[in-house]
């Protein structure tokens, strides 16, 4: 060994204390915290339903402070669940999940234990209030025949321009929708040029309004439908309008999709505590 004071003692640098970096993980969680600090934000939400108190969820989470206001005695918006008159939960609003691979909202509905099924389309009867009696089945299958064709010239209307003003069939005639309605609140004017029916959507070559397209396919069937068919395409149509939040003659049929669950994957399923359990969830 080199003796002591010797050059190679003498060139060997003194030992420092070694102080320990931080971490990538410490420094990400001190960036947040001091961006919650510098960056939170009192935040008002107008309206409880399921998009307010989700967003009010994610900036609670964000560090935010979040205040919701809600008009109405309960939350919810369109979801509302009855739990008394049948003796089970009955959704009275929305009431489907359009396919359970990847849909936020099922995704929800597992966080919060939740159980799905599948509704049974067979165990549903029609009933014309008119004659307060069960559609007949035949009436009802017609109605659905018509109804798919409009579905499909629905899909092709995407592609297709819409007739213009002055190449539609004669304004003094009625339309061929003006014996069905649209809604529970309101029928289809009875005139193409009637002053106080509502602004109907904006035509151009790549926006149609639904309605429009219900014209085409009315103004093309063979066969001219009954009183009671009517009545039962005007409920069809509110169940549209119902899941659409609007009437026909007003949304477009350019971004229409009657093919939601392929949106996602996975079959559509309904909520056996009813959709008022994920709002108290949200709560």
């Amino acid at each position: 060994s080199a003796p002591a004071g010797s050059m190679e003692d003498a060139e060997t640098p003194a030992k420092r204390p070694r102080t320990e970096e931080p971490s990538d993980a410490a420094l990400q969680t001190r960036s947040l915290t001091d961006w919650r600090t510098e960056c939170a934000q009192d935040v008002l939400i107008i309206g409880a339903g399921m998009a307010g108190l989700t967003a009010a969820r994610v900036l609670q989470n964000m560090g935010h402070s979040v205040t919701v206001l809600e008009a109405r005695e309960r939350a919810g918006g369109r979801i509302q669940t009855d739990r008394t008159a049948l003796g089970a939960p009955v959704d009275l609003g929305c009431c489907t999940i359009y396919g359970t691979e990847q849909n936020p909202v099922a995704e929800l509905a597992r966080a919060l234990g939740l159980s799905f099924f599948r509704p049974q389309d067979a165990i549903l009867t029609v009933y014309d209030s008119e004659i307060g009696a069960a559609l007949n089945t035949s009436i009802e299958d017609r109605v659905e025949a018509l109804f798919d064709r409009f579905s499909v010239a629905l899909a092709r209307s995407k592609e297709e321009p819409p007739v213009d003003d002055d190449r539609s069939p004669d304004k003094t005639a009625a339309p061929a929708t003006a014996p069905v309605g649209t809604s529970a609140a309101k029928p289809l004017p009875q005139t193409n040029d009637q002053e106080d029916a509502d602004e109907p959507a904006e035509q151009s070559p790549n926006h149609r309004s639904v309605a429009s397209v219900l014209d085409d396919v009315l103004r093309k069937s063979p066969v001219l439908l009954s009183s009671q068919e009517r009545r039962a395409l005007s409920w069809m149509l509110a169940q549209m309008e119902l899941q659409e939040g609007d009437s026909i003659d007003r949304l477009s049929s350019s971004i229409w999709t009657d093919q939601r669950a392929a949106i996602f994957g996975g079959p559509c399923v309904s909520l056996l505590e009813g959709f008022e359990a994920v709002i108290r969830g949200l709560e």
